[in-house]
């Protein structure tokens, strides 16, 4: 399987974790306020970030946070 691969794989495998919350989370005001959020995020703020993650990859820096960091800085506006 692909990095890629990988990396939707997970990303596929957090959307359940991430609907498992909100099925499991008795609060309305706060569920129905995530489920506005992501799809947002999986808009705007997942590509950048898999990309990112991809390049990180890639490279193996020895500070990976920070290579992350100005990654995600510098490629903020490609995505709009």
């Amino acid at each position: 399987m692909s990095k890629k691969n990988i990396l939707i794989k997970e990303n596929d495998n957090n959307s359940n974790k991430i609907n498992n919350y909100i099925s499991n989370n008795n609060d309305t005001n706060e569920n129905n306020k995530f489920k506005s959020i992501k799809p947002y995020l999986i808009q705007t703020v997942l590509p950048v970030i898999q990309k990112g993650l991809i390049e990180l990859d890639k490279n193996r820096p020895e500070n990976p946070l920070e290579y992350l960091g100005k990654y995600l800085i510098s490629n903020s506006n490609r995505e709009k």
